[in-house]
């Protein structure tokens, strides 16, 4: 399967911006492996973007997702974010690194 993902995370109280791309084919095999599980391209497709209003301070999480089926935006917060993805989050947060605000 192909499968490639960027994320994004941005706000909080510091109003940092962080991210990664991965992509799968450059990943180790179990490690490829790892990350389609957590894709769920069927869940993915019923997914819509949400975000709390009136609280500032939250996270914000950006995914791109490109499958064999196309390619997915979404974006959450913290209080928004699915369960179904919350494990993708934690896999990415460990390999995303500071990046410049978008222009």
């Amino acid at each position: 399967m192909n499968l490639r993902i960027t994320y994004r995370q941005s706000g909080g109280y510091a109003g940092l911006f962080r991210g990664c791309t991965i992509d799968a084919a450059a990943l180790k095999a179990a490690e490829a492996k790892a990350l389609g599980r957590l894709v769920q391209p069927a869940a993915l497709a019923q997914m819509k973007s949400a975000k709390t209003e009136g609280i500032p301070d939250l996270l914000v999480h950006d995914l791109s997702i490109q499958t064999d089926a196309g390619t997915r935006e979404l974006s959450f917060d913290d209080l928004t974010l699915p369960e179904a993805l919350r494990p993708l989050v934690e896999f990415l947060d460990p390999r995303c690194k500071p990046m410049a605000p978008p222009p």
